[in-house]
């Protein structure tokens, strides 16, 4: 895979110490945290790392965007908060010196981060994990690893109703939601940025999505605005699972909670599926085995739940209106104020 050399890196810092707990497979797993200019959700983020006490931290964060003189100081808060980091853990950061924009900087972000580790989990600077995320990732992660149809280990479930899991611990669903997710090396290395030559190499091949037909068509619509706006990353790694017949794991029990909505937010302004709770329920590897469906079909009751929430659902009256909705939140993801 191409993969640019990083602007700025300050490798290797290591927080020697004999306390680590290496039974604890959450504290092995690699993390990589995407942060940009907001210190207040990006220090609580932080905080609850520093309880799971990850044993290898990767910091990725933009740089200030040029007419946006708050961005000089917000953007250095954030890259002081890397100083919370004071349990036993090799810390590395790659620290742009210029604005890459939230596509480019996320996406060669998690291909710097891959350029290290076979597999991890990757958060940004505004989803907050429940306690067991780490441990439910590695969990999926070990599982998963030979199962080549899947790609993606999503920890948000959009507040699914258990009953949509029919007593499973995670179900399957073909859309990559990502808030807070993890996923290998080997399929990550599959994923295509510029959004023109994944819209050319996707060509009719849609019409085979895991998806009715009318979610897939907003689906590559979202992807085909994405060619004209640029600046997104996400949709291009949903249509790479997509195109691959892939699945996504996700699991009963919310372990994820969006607190980034506000103002100041990128994507989530305004977004009501934000600050949803977490699961009260711990992750019991024993159980979630037991638990554990193979990955053989979808759940279309959480495939249904998930093109509901992610709005992929046309309805016969909203045609025009519903067409602007969703131009409004897409350009709502580029060119907010500063």
């Amino acid at each position: 895979m191409w993969f640019r050399r990083p602007v700025t890196i300050r490798r290797s810092r290591y927080h020697d110490g004999s306390n680590v707990n290496s039974e604890s497979l959450m504290k092995q797993l690699p993390v990589l945290l995407i942060v940009f200019n907001r210190p207040v959700p990006t220090r609580e983020v932080i905080l609850s790392l520093r309880a799971l006490r990850p044993s290898r931290l990767y910091i990725a964060a933009d740089g200030p965007r040029p007419g946006c003189p708050d961005d000089i100081q917000n953007c250095a808060k954030v890259r002081q908060l890397a100083d919370l980091v004071d349990w036993p853990c090799r810390l590395e950061t790659l620290f742009q010196k210029q604005n890459l924009g939230c596509g480019p900087a996320v996406s060669q972000a998690i291909d710097w981060f891959f350029s290290h580790e076979m597999c991890g989990a990757i958060l940004e600077d505004d989803c907050l994990p429940h306690p067991d995320f780490l441990a439910y990732c590695s969990w999926a992660l070990e599982k998963y690893r030979d199962e080549r149809c899947v790609y993606h280990v999503g920890g948000n479930n959009f507040g699914a109703a258990a009953h949509v899991f029919a007593g499973a611990s995670i179900g399957f669903t073909s859309l990559a939601q990502v808030w807070v997710w993890a996923t290998w090396r080997d399929r990550w290395a599959a994923y295509q940025y510029d959004p023109a030559t994944l819209l050319e190499a996707t060509g009719e091949s849609w019409r085979d999505w895991r998806l009715p037909t009318e979610a897939a068509k907003l689906k590559l619509a979202d992807l085909e605005r994405t060619v004209r706006l640029q600046q997104m990353w996400d949709y291009q790694w949903q249509v790479t699972v997509l195109n691959r017949q892939g699945l996504a794991v996700v699991p009963s029990g919310n372990l994820i909670s969006n607190i980034g909505d506000g103002e100041d937010a990128t994507h989530t302004p305004g977004d009501s599926r934000c600050w949803l709770p977490t699961t009260e329920e711990g992750f019991e590897r024993t159980r979630w085995d037991e638990k554990a469906p193979e990955p053989v079909e979808i759940n279309e009751r959480l495939q249904s739940h998930f093109i509901e929430i992610m709005h992929l659902t046309p309805h016969p009256a909203e045609s025009s209106s519903g067409f602007i909705k969703r131009l409004k939140q897409l350009t709502k993801r580029i060119f907010r104020p500063a």
